[in-house]
């Protein structure tokens, strides 16, 4: 019963959203949140979807994210082009499911109903993002849980899965195998 009562709530969102994006009322909101990255194609990443993951790694990775600019521009890039290629990776359902979720977060009026933010995804503090991805896990929502989860995961993964971060999280690296000729 209270699933049901969930799923009516987010059902009742979404098409609160996407009738207020039509009318126009979240258009005075801009949200020209892109990074350019001319260096790498991207095969799923949308520039939209670049901007958000931009926005939300400093928070996702707290502690590991450098504080240096011009380290955290590299890293930022690193990640995204590491995200891309995961999930270029993943099954269809998977990169569906993100699909999904990257559009929503990239509309002005699901940003504002999912995230709570009226301001772009470039002008996202660190501190409102991780109020943000907080939100999601603790969420009552179980479909917010996921998102949280998904995102955390594949941010994760990719991070820790770069060897310049090995160190990091205390991973000595993979072992040296050694052939007998």
């Amino acid at each position: 019963m209270a699933l049901n009562r969930s799923r009516r709530r987010f059902l009742f969102l979404g098409i609160s959203a996407s009738l207020a994006s039509a009318l126009g009322v979240v258009a005075a909101w801009p949200d020209s949140a892109t990074l350019d990255d001319d260096a790498h194609s991207y095969g799923f990443l949308s520039p939209q979807d670049r901007a958000i993951l931009a926005a939300l790694a400093p928070a996702m990775l707290a502690g590991a994210w450098p504080n240096d600019v011009a380290r955290a521009k590299h890293e930022t890039l690193t990640l995204l082009r590491g995200i891309d290629t995961a999930l270029m990776g993943m099954p269809p359902r998977v990169r569906d499911d993100m699909r999904k979720l990257f559009a929503l977060l990239g509309r002005n009026a699901g940003r504002v109903l999912v995230a709570g933010s009226l301001v772009g995804w470039a002008q996202v503090s660190p501190a409102r993002a991780s109020d943000m991805i907080q939100g999601w896990r603790d969420h009552s929502l179980a479909l917010m849980q996921q998102a949280y989860g998904g995102l955390h995961d594949l941010t994760m993964g990719v991070w820790y899965g770069n060897p310049e971060h090995f160190a990091d999280c205390g991973y000595p690296g993979p072992p040296m195998l050694k052939f007998n000729s």
